[in-house]
């Protein structure tokens, strides 16, 4: 008789997904399956890209309930500096809350393989954030969502104007440390294009099912609130339609800086990297995956195979 879960390896393995390196399923918390497709992996620290846009909108979360900002406060209000040069009259009624769905306004474009070439102006430039708020303006902030990093990146500069620290620090400090999540020691470029920011980005899949099961449990830890339900139930519900980027991400719904799909929501990264939540199940589902030049997902794996088994749906 075969074991459960058997067929998520026999179906890898058919559909020859050699890039896949780790899955881990929790239900209700408990670890129920874990895999290790490829050695240089098992068990060790591995780029997550850019779920770690989900792991700063946790981090919003926490500076909102702290204090330190506000959703609908304007961005000008922090970044003042940067908006020395700009013309752009939108780009002053940017808010996080903007930034948060990817909805800033500002003119950017994305690529074949999910590519962003106007980073190569941009990081051309000594201040980043000036030069995108020197960008043109192509819609009303808060109207349309556009998927790029240049806001992400915005609103990590906001926070560490706010806070006073380093994004890397405050994560490290309000998000990781409570969890146990140690930091790898190595800067890493995590799907904000930004290298300064330290290796917020690098984690193992334990760690990431972590972060997953904080969500599932409503911000709490093993007793300890970490972070408010009233935020992680904006962020994990649907705040804006994804437009034409669903052909790109295969879901049609945004929260803040997590992908909404059905019953459940994700943190999603180049290459096919994934923490799947699925309250309706009490499941936490963590993909890693090496990234190649073209972009893959592996949400087949999930919805025809992981949410098939019995035993983890029932």
């Amino acid at each position: 008789m075969k074991k459960p879960l058997n067929r998520i390896e026999e179906y890898i393995h058919e559909m020859r997904y050699k890039n896949i390196d780790n899955i881990l399923i929790t239900k209700n918390g408990q670890t129920v399956y874990l895999k290790n497709f490829n050695k240089e992996f098992e068990g060790k620290k591995h780029s997550i890209a850019s779920v770690v846009k989900s792991i700063i909108s946790l981090g919003t979360g926490i500076a909102v309930d702290k204090g330190y900002v506000r959703l609908d406060d304007c961005i000008c209000e922090y970044l003042g500096e940067a908006f020395r040069c700009t013309t752009e009259k939108a780009h002053r009624k940017i808010t996080i809350r903007d930034l948060l769905t990817l909805s800033s306004g500002i003119y950017w474009q994305f690529g074949i393989h999910a590519s962003q070439p106007l980073w190569s102006a941009v990081e051309a430039e000594e201040d980043w954030a000036r030069a995108i708020l020197e960008l043109p303006s192509a819609y009303t902030p808060g109207t349309r969502f556009y998927y790029k990093d240049a806001d992400v990146y915005l609103l990590t500069q906001v926070l560490q104007k706010a806070t006073g620290q380093s994004i890397q620090h405050f994560i490290s400090e309000n998000l990781y440390q409570p969890l146990g999540i140690a930091l790898a020691g190595t800067d890493n470029d995590f799907g904000i294009r930004n290298n300064h920011m330290g290796d917020i980005g690098i984690l193992t899949a334990q760690e990431m099912a972590k972060i997953g099961n904080l969500c599932l449990n409503r911000g709490e830890y093993q007793g300890q609130r970490i972070i408010s339900e009233a935020y992680l139930k904006m962020a994990t519900a649907k705040q804006i339609d994804t437009n034409e980027f669903v052909k790109y991400f295969g879901m049609r719904e945004y929260g803040f800086l997590w992908w909404v799909h059905e019953d459940a929501y994700f943190a999603r990264g180049f290459g096919g990297n994934e923490i799947g939540v699925f309250p309706k199940y009490g499941l936490v589902v963590v993909i890693q995956a090496t990234a190649k030049k073209v972009s893959k997902e592996y949400l087949d794996v999930i919805y025809h195979v992981i949410l098939k088994e019995e035993s983890l749906i029932s």
